[in-house]
């Protein structure tokens, strides 16, 4: 998936991978937010985010990072607490395109059954979410 993000690669990548950028954008009312974002980013470095939905539930996922190629490219894995037996890996590349930047997501490692549709949509959700952020 390919997306159109305002702002420069530096400041998308910020936005993905600080945590106090990351608690700003991640979720919305109604649906869910982040509550908290921890954050190694370094190869080998663990992340974890803590979710609350709107019914007050906690969740969470976690995961590592396999590379950082700071502002252009993040690999990392992703545990989350509902799927807890499913690891997939996450390939994101920003991509300056003039004064903006074009975000490329591929998700791998996850179960089929679970269906290739429910991700793209919370892809879309959730980076819908960055976009709105990063135009300010």
């Amino acid at each position: 998936m390919e997306f159109a993000l305002s702002g420069p690669p530096e400041a998308a990548f910020a936005a993905w991978t600080e945590p106090d950028e990351v608690t700003r954008w991640w979720g919305e009312a109604g649906v869910y937010r982040t509550t908290g974002w921890t954050a190694d980013v370094r190869p080998g470095g663990d992340w974890r985010a803590d979710f609350e939905g709107d019914g007050g539930e906690a969740f969470s996922a976690e995961g590592r990072y396999l590379a950082v190629e700071r502002p252009s490219r993040l690999v990392w894995t992703w545990r989350a607490s509902w799927t807890p037996e499913t690891e997939s890996t996450i390939d994101m590349t920003f991509v300056a395109d003039g004064s903006d930047t074009r975000l490329k997501v591929r998700q791998q490692g996850f179960d089929p059954g679970e269906g290739r549709n429910e991700y793209e949509a919370a892809w879309r959700q959730i980076v819908g979410w960055s976009i709105a952020h990063l135009k300010g």
